[in-house]
């Protein structure tokens, strides 16, 4: 009877810990997503922008073991934000 309760215990723990890397996987693709298509927006809309990102200091993997995970990439993606935004608020047209 304990090894059943044992097993069972065992299994509900793999499940918790399988859910939980699952959804980080999940929002780790999401946020992978949003930089590509912020990545690819700022090449094809602002090309004179573009060609400075890889200038940028705060890159992934400028480590030399660097732990990418969720904070690391979303980090990146607001420092994309950031620098997209400053771009646009510098370069308003005078209307």
């Amino acid at each position: 009877m304990l090894i059943v309760f044992l097993l069972n215990k065992l299994l509900y723990f793999k499940l918790v810990n399988n859910h939980r890397i699952f959804q980080t996987m999940k929002d780790l693709h999401s946020i992978l997503k949003e930089i590509t298509e912020l990545t690819t927006t700022i090449e094809t809309q602002y090309p004179e922008l573009y060609q400075f990102l890889g200038e940028d200091p705060l890159t992934i993997g400028a480590d030399e073991h660097p732990e990418i995970d969720k904070k690391v990439m979303k980090d990146y993606l607001g420092s994309l934000q950031q620098v997209l935004k400053h771009y646009l608020e510098s370069h308003k047209s005078v209307t």
